[in-house]
């Protein structure tokens, strides 16, 4: 069986098996394929999201509050009084934040993927970006200023080395500490941060389509449940949503 044969099969088996209980399976078949060809096969949109196990319920995501430019400045001007620790955790803070992370693309980031001499970082791919592959994503300019900072006092001695080396449940913890101690409610968790950071970005003006390759959003209304209207903790209501996406079919 020559090479194109085998992609045709197994492109079709991607196609065929939908069950989620599939899952593991094509995974391992995309593992095959990309080592075989070297190249991410073409996959419809929906078959690209179930193998991502992309079936998470929005209504999880809609109560979400959301971290607020006030919040991000509190903890940027607190940086010059912490002590190594504390520095860590407000730095991973202002990097979910302005880089609209995942809690475990924070604490997966080591020094390799920190490129400040080309204002790059490298994100891995997690099960709903849009890629198997790393996202090199644009440095933020008080992200780079901040992990500049981190590294002259933690002075790594290997890039492999994390750099925010703690526990999804420390990083939630530490955060609902701190909006416990700014007197926000409700509390905020790790993923307010990436609420926090597409709101702003929507704010600033940015496309749709910048944000959500900013953010790594598989699709438009993963990306809209992220964006909050500016003065309240809630979402930006249907009609807005609806407004933007008629504004972006528009540009396109």
């Amino acid at each position: 069986m020559d090479d194109k044969k085998i992609q045709a099969y197994i492109l079709d088996q991607f196609e065929k098996q939908k069950p989620f209980s599939k899952i593991t399976n094509l995974k391992s078949a995309l593992s095959f394929h990309f080592r075989l060809f070297n190249i991410q096969p073409f996959l419809s949109s929906s078959t690209f999201m179930m193998i991502k196990g992309y079936k998470k319920q929005h209504k999880k995501t809609n109560t979400q509050p959301f971290a607020t430019p006030e919040f991000i400045k509190h903890i940027i001007q607190s940086l010059n009084t912490l002590n190594t620790t504390q520095l860590q955790i407000h730095i991973a803070i202002i990097t979910a934040y302005f880089q609209c992370l995942r809690t475990k693309e924070t604490t997966n980031l080591t020094w390799f993927d920190f490129i400040p001499e080309k204002d790059t970082i490298i994100i891995a791919p997690s099960k709903t970006s849009k890629t198997f592959l790393p996202h090199q994503c644009k440095l933020n300019k008080t992200v780079k200023q901040a992990l500049n900072k981190l590294q002259t006092i933690v002075k790594p001695t290997k890039n492999s080395m994390r750099i925010f080396p703690f526990s999804k449940q420390k990083l939630n913890g530490e955060i609902k500490n701190l909006s416990k101690e700014f007197n926000i409610r409700p509390r905020l968790t790790w993923k307010a941060l990436r609420h926090g950071g597409a709101t702003r970005l929507f704010v600033k003006g940015w496309p749709l389509e910048k944000i959500m390759d900013h953010g790594r959003w598989l699709t438009q209304t993963a990306c809209l449940m992220y964006i909050h209207k500016p003065d309240t903790h809630t979402h930006t209501h249907t009609q807005s949503k609806k407004k933007l996406l008629d504004q972006t079919t528009k540009t396109n």
